[in-house]
C-alpha cells in the first residue's frame, strides 16, 4: 500500500464507530429549598444539583495521532519509533461519561423599616464532577463546546475534572 502512495508513505487504517452499548443520556434535576423568617431577619438555604448520566463521549482505544507506541498498541513501529503499519486512530463514540453539579446557596437579609436600611449577605458552595466528558469553550463563537479526549486513552473513568468554588 505505501508503494502506491505519493512518497511511499504509510497510510495507517482510521477507524469511527459507535460503541454497540450506546444508549440515550438522561439529566436530572433536583431542589430543594427552606426559609425562616425571624422578626426583621430572612434565612433563606438551598440545595441545587444536576446529574447527567450515560452523556456521549469519545473513546481511543488505539490512541490519537502521533501518539507514541505506549499509546497506540495497534500500530506497528520500527525501532525510531515511526508508524509502519497496523491501525492509525480510532474513534469510538460511547455514552458511559457523567457529570453532576451540586450546590448550596445560603443568604441571611434584616430590613430595618425605621432606618430604610436593608442588609444581605450570601455564600454559595458548589462542586462539578465530570468523567470523560472535560469540555473547553470556544471563545470566538459562545455556545459552542468541544470535547477533549481523555488524558489516559487506555483508561478513560480515571481521568476526572473536579472542580470546587465558593
Amino acid at each position: 500500500m505505501a508503494a502506491l502512495t505519493p512518497g511511499n508513505q504509510v497510510q495507517l487504517f482510521t477507524a469511527i464507530s459507535f460503541d454497540p452499548h450506546f444508549r440515550n443520556g438522561y439529566i436530572a434535576t433536583d431542589t430543594l429549598g427552606i426559609d425562616q423568617e425571624i422578626g426583621s431577619v430572612k434565612f433563606s438555604a438551598s440545595y441545587v444539583a444536576t446529574v447527567g448520566i450515560h452523556l456521549a463521549s469519545i473513546l481511543s482505544p488505539n490512541s490519537y495521532g502521533g501518539a507514541d507506541p505506549a499509546f497506540a498498541p495497534y500500530t506497528h513501529f520500527n525501532p525510531a519509533g515511526h508508524a509502519i503499519g497496523g491501525f492509525g486512530p480510532e474513534t469510538v463514540m460511547s455514552s458511559g461519561s457523567h457529570s453532576s453539579y451540586h450546590a448550596l446557596q445560603t443568604s441571611v437579609t434584616q430590613n430595618s423599616a425605621r432606618m430604610g436600611l436593608s442588609f444581605q449577605a450570601s455564600y454559595s458552595f458548589q462542586k462539578v464532577l465530570m468523567t470523560a466528558a472535560r469540555c473547553r469553550r470556544n471563545i470566538r463563537n459562545a455556545g459552542t463546546i468541544l470535547q477533549t479526549l481523555p488524558q489516559d486513552p487506555l483508561n478513560p473513568k480515571a481521568d476526572r475534572d473536579l472542580r470546587r468554588s465558593t
